[in-house]
């Protein structure tokens, strides 16, 4: 009894300390979640408090395996221990980040999550009281705004827009904190939902949107948009696969027009309207420099073993190029075709688990689920603790929901 009140304590710090992924860390790496979380992993390990789930365990070790294979075929050309420390990223995110609250959740889960909950919607309540905060000293005030240390990221101001400073909360960008401040409200929404009023929910609802706005997050708005209207649709559907039937074949009519309207007069929708318009980003510029710059890389080489394992971790030390900002491009030329396919398995896998048991998974949580995997697609901060506690939350609810009716 005594380890298991140890081990819920450190967790419940561990859960406090998530928003805190640049505020009062050691260094960029040496975050407080990270630092409690690892304390907790010692102590769930010693009293053997620890739950594992072993398909998906065997999985994670089998991308490490590939890592570690893309490593050692080009390790001949490393520059420093940047590789080691982003191997051993993959680790601290697995047995750390999913591993703590899935041992947490997976013992008295009723209580347990109602715990989880409460400090998860506490952290997105003073988070947002912050970033409000922030914005309103520096735009209007005209002030400064150094309430607490970043180690990390002391000469970093965040992106300004029209004149105006951008908020990031606990974060150290603004982008980051639009990823925690949605994943994490949505990730508890169904919580809120129940345990208090309509007014109550819609004022915290309200709070949070303007935290959003105050981060002047093109990517978080966007993706909210798009994760919700996207969840709505598949949970209003008698059949989700009718869902993915309609995706397939709207998808399938925009790119024959796209292709017939340029065939027939050389102008592109994509290229030469939407893509010509987020060019003027200068966010959007530096990605696509560095997208380009790799993509030019991997097009002079032609090794067999490059294109299924990658040019290894850290590859833009190695070859010095400039790293990628976005995970599913980062993760193709890190460790090729296959270790992007596994990692990709590795996120999906308590969403297919909850399919074949024949469970539904809480809309709220899915959605914020889906937010982070379109956010993804923007930056490439897989470290972060947020999407590890989400889908640990996913699989643990996979064993206890209701069967889907077909």
């Amino acid at each position: 009894m005594r380890g298991s009140s140890v081990f819920n304590y450190i967790v419940v710090l561990f859960l406090l300390s998530l928003p805190f992924v640049s505020a009062f860390s050691i260094t960029s790496a040496l975050t407080l979640p990270l630092l409690v979380g690892g304390s907790a992993l010692l102590i769930g390990g010693f009293f053997k408090k620890l739950r594992f789930n072993k398909s998906l365990n065997l999985l994670f070790l089998f991308f490490v395996f590939i890592v570690i294979i893309a490593a050692n075929l080009n390790m001949e050309h490393f520059l420093s221990n940047k590789p080691l420390n982003h191997i051993l990223s993959f680790l601290f995110c697995f047995f750390i980040y999913f591993t703590i609250p899935y041992s947490y959740l997976s013992v008295d889960y009723d209580v347990s999550y109602k715990i989880l909950c409460k400090i998860i919607l506490l952290g997105v309540i003073v988070s947002a009281f912050i970033a409000i905060f922030e914005f309103t000293v520096t735009n209007v005030l005209k002030m400064p705004f150094d309430l607490f240390p970043r180690p990390a990221v002391t000469e970093y101001e965040p992106l300004s827009i029209g004149g105006m400073v951008r908020a990031r909360g606990f974060a150290e960008e603004s982008g980051h904190f639009a990823l925690y401040l949605i994943s994490m409200y949505l990730c508890v929404f169904s919580y809120v939902k129940a345990q208090f009023s309509k007014l109550t929910v819609l004022l915290l609802t309200f709070l949070v949107v303007v935290a959003l706005f105050c981060s002047f997050s093109v990517s978080g708005i966007l993706f909210s948009v798009v994760a919700i209207f996207s969840t709505y649709l598949l949970y209003n559907l008698s059949s989700p696969i009718k869902f993915i039937y309609m995706i397939v074949a709207l998808l399938s009519v925009i790119l024959i027009l796209e292709f017939t309207i340029q065939y027939y007069t050389g102008f592109s929708i994509f290229y030469d309207v939407i893509y010509a318009k987020l060019n003027g980003s200068a966010s959007m510029t530096d990605r696509s420099n560095k997208l380009d710059s790799a993509l030019y890389f991997l097009s002079q080489k032609d090794g067999v073993l490059n294109y299924l394992f990658g040019f290894g971790p850290a590859f833009y030390e190695t070859y010095n190029l400039p790293t990628l900002v976005t995970l599913y491009p980062l993760l193709y030329v890190q460790f090729g075709i296959i270790g992007l396919l596994l990692f990709l398995t590795i996120v999906a896998y308590p969403v297919i688990i909850s399919n074949l048991n024949g469970t539904m998974i809480d809309k709220y949580l899915f959605c914020s689920y889906f937010y982070s995997l379109l956010f993804f697609a923007a930056i490439s901060n897989y470290w972060f603790p947020w999407f590890w506690v989400i889908l640990s939350i996913i699989l643990v609810q996979s064993k206890r929901n209701k069967v889907i009716e077909i």
